[in-house]
């Protein structure tokens, strides 16, 4: 019997507005946090009370103009475009991130800070990308509203105040993660990054009027840029070094001590002042100052003042080399500055050169036959994906637990063939395998590890571990194989080696479709960065093993959004992978809310566990890449 619309709507409203909150918060009481708690009453307050006049005049605006609520499962008939969502884009998710970093800060809780509210931003993000703006691109096109803080559209003159929204929407992003890294601090196992010799460097502070020429070059380059397509380019550009320069930041613990000074002059005084600006020597490789300078000259040079290009440079240069004579930066910091602008100076071209890449390494597909065998050429890809996954598990777990080890990975192995027999299996498709049922299949070996009094914990968080990186070589292989590819789209990769699945059982030969495997590629890489960074530094072994769910499963529901593949379920408006998604989402969560074991630092490989992932990478080389292309039973042939 179904629900009638009024009951749905009811039983919608409750769970977001009931269910939800106090999920949040029987979570955040769970969850320890080792990051220090910021307390302040009055900041925590303007930020719950600014969230909240957030959602309530988005609510407001929704329900006079668009005849609805904010429903994704019953959406409104008519799309808004003024009040609120004419400043900010999504303004009910930012206005709930801010009220939940508001009752962080006010309760001066520091898992709330930092781990509730980038999990609530993060799943905010996803569910955008995801469901809503396909969804609102379906249904209104080109009517829906650019808000004016964000990415400017079309082509033309751009007025300044709307210059002064894209700058924010670049510089708001930034300066959290700045204050984050910094607030967070040195970490215990940071090492210095200046070497021996350049602590002989002489300490100019006259050169801090170089130095601090970015703080003023910054604002007047968005000033500056009059274009619409310019301005795009450059906050996309801030974007992609932002996230770049925060992941290093978090995985690499490189630190960068401040010189010290010794007369007590003005320049000497305002050099001291800026030290003390800079709070810790976190977050000081690569050094944005570098990355900031390398932008703006670029832009600079490329647009307004392109007549004096050279003085862009020649600024760019002097720059740098007062990071080194001031004492705020290594030479290390000023490289790595360097190169992390140099990749975003265009993220046009850096797209490009990716999409081209990667729609070549999609038509690469071979094979070679012996009697009956057909080898195919991704096995390579296969067989990297299966050493890595018991390289790194043996690494965690220690090489003693070989065992355990391979035994849950060979029933993730037979728990991927069996899922995607059950769920995608057809007369053209007689060996599928999937990602789902690999999830399930280890948890249930896990399960019965934990039965025996088995090393769990140690198993779990060494596959946690190792799962993110194993995906993002497998996707190579799902490139060439064509499988778990996107739909079209107008300016996708097209795939036209008759072999591949794309062509041959999703029929798109030759028609722009979605990368999606390197959409995968790309956040499985992010995500083992992380994940690994958290077992270097000693985390908790629960913790580990669930943001591996609750990112991997962020990251799959975006991805299914563009997925093409004809045979996928579809319920509800989402497709079966997007519930699983959300289901490791929230197995996830209460995951991390689990205490576990402090794990002890991971083992160096040794003879027997090479050997060991050799062994395995041969068994997913076959099973993933050998076929019988002329036989039809089950299990017995892969497509193309």
């Amino acid at each position: 019997m179904s629900l009638s619309p009024r009951t749905g709507k009811c039983l919608y409203g409750a769970f977001f507005t009931v269910a939800v909150p106090c999920g949040l918060w029987f979570w955040n009481s769970r969850l320890s946090c080792p990051f220090p708690a910021i307390h302040s009453v009055w900041l925590g307050a303007l930020l719950l009370a600014a969230g909240g006049l957030l959602i309530l005049l988005a609510m407001k605006r929704l329900w006079l103009d668009g005849g609805g609520l904010p429903m994704n499962a019953f959406p409104p008939p008519r799309v808004v475009t003024g009040g609120v969502y004419a400043l900010v884009p999504h303004p009910i998710y930012c206005g709930f991130v801010a009220c939940c970093a508001g009752v962080a800060v006010w309760s001066n809780n520091a898992s709330g800070l930092w781990m509730v509210t980038p999990v609530v931003a993060l799943a905010c993000l996803s569910l955008v990308l995801g469901y809503e703006r396909p969804d609102l691109r379906r249904r209104f096109g080109s009517q829906l509203p650019t808000p004016w803080l964000g990415l400017p559209t079309g082509d033309g003159f751009l007025p300044l105040p709307r210059r002064l929204g894209s700058a924010l929407a670049a510089l708001i992003p930034w300066g959290l993660s700045y204050w984050a890294i910094k607030t967070i601090g040195v970490p215990a196992d940071a090492f210095e990054t200046r070497l021996s010799w350049e602590w002989g460097i002489p300490v100019l502070p006259a050169t801090m009027l170089v130095y601090a020429s970015i703080y003023l070059l910054v604002p007047l380059t968005f000033l500056l840029c009059a274009d619409r397509a310019q301005m795009r380019r450059l906050v996309v550009s801030v974007w992609l070094a932002t996230g770049l320069n925060t992941l290093l930041y978090l995985a690499v613990p490189a630190t960068a001590a401040f010189r010290a000074v010794q007369s007590q002059d003005w320049m000497n005084r305002w050099l001291v002042w800026e030290q003390q600006l800079a709070g810790p020597a976190a977050g000081s490789c690569p050094a944005f100052h570098v990355i900031w300078a390398v932008l703006c000259a670029a832009f600079l040079a490329r647009g307004p003042l392109c007549r004096v290009a050279w003085l862009c440079w020649v600024w760019c240069v002097g720059l740098c080399i007062s990071c080194l004579t001031t004492g705020m930066h290594s030479l290390a910091d000023v490289l790595c500055g360097l190169l992390v602008g140099a990749l975003f100076v265009n993220p046009d071209d850096l797209w490009r050169h990716l999409f081209k890449a990667t729609e070549q390494f999609s038509n690469t597909w071979k094979a070679w036959c012996f009697g009956p065998l057909r080898v195919m050429n991704h096995g390579l890809w296969a067989g990297l994906a299966g050493f890595t996954v018991l390289l790194i598990t043996g690494l965690s777990a220690d090489a003693r637990n070989l065992g355990w080890i391979a035994g849950v990975a060979g029933c993730a192995l037979i728990g991927a063939g069996l899922w995607a027999q059950w769920v995608e299996g057809s007369s053209g498709l007689l060996r599928p395998f999937g990602y789902y049922g690999a999830v399930l299949g280890g948890l249930l070996a896990l399960a019965s590890v934990a039965c025996v009094h088995g090393p769990v914990a140690d198993l779990t968080v060494a596959f946690a571990v190792a799962a993110p990186w194993t995906q993002a070589i497998g996707r190579l292989r799902c490139l060439v194989q064509g499988c778990c590819h996107g739909r079209p789209v107008r300016w996708g990769i097209r795939i036209i080696n008759p072999h591949s699945r794309v062509v041959r059982l999703a029929g798109f030969s030759g028609k722009p479709i979605h990368p999606t495997q390197l959409y995968s590629i790309l956040a499985n890489l992010v995500i083992g960065t992380l994940l690994l960074r958290l077992r270097v530094a000693g985390a908790g072994a629960f913790l580990i093993a669930g943001l591996y769910l609750v990112l991997a499963g962020l990251a799959r529901f975006v991805e299914e959004a563009y997925r093409g593949e004809p045979q996928t379920r579809c319920w509800a408006g989402l497709a079966l992978y997007q519930w699983m998604a959300a289901g490791s989402f929230v197995l996830g969560m209460a995951v991390m809310a689990l205490p576990g074991p402090t794990l002890p630092p991971m083992h160096p490989p040794g003879l027997w566990l090479l050997i060991s992932s050799l062994l395995w990478a041969l068994i997913c080389a076959g099973a993933l890449s050998v076929d019988l292309p002329g036989s039809s039973r089950r299990f017995s042939r892969l497509s193309g």
